[in-house]
């Protein structure tokens, strides 16, 4: 039959090995549930991201439109006026 100091040593292996083995997997868990959070964070912020650039660029092109047609009244002022301008604008 087996003693009890070699039935506590042998307690004592086994818990010295699974103790880490459990903390391990429980660090494991918690990351997962970390990274794939994080993942949904960036997800979000690429879309945000993507819906924001857009909205910048539309606004842009409205701009663009704008300097466009007042160059145009700029022109047909200066062409009424008689004035030519010094420089040509593209």
């Amino acid at each position: 039959m087996i003693d009890w100091k070699t039935l506590a040593v042998i307690l004592g292996i086994i818990v010295s090995i699974v103790t880490p083995i459990i903390k391990l997997t429980s660090t494991i868990s918690k990351l997962t549930t970390i990274v794939d959070n994080l993942q949904k964070s960036v997800s979000d912020i690429t879309v945000k991201n993507t819906e924001s650039h857009k909205r910048i660029w539309d606004k842009e092109e409205e701009q663009d439109k704008v300097i466009g047609d007042h160059e145009i009244r700029i022109r047909m002022t200066e062409t009424a006026i008689g004035l030519t301008p010094k420089h040509e604008v593209v």
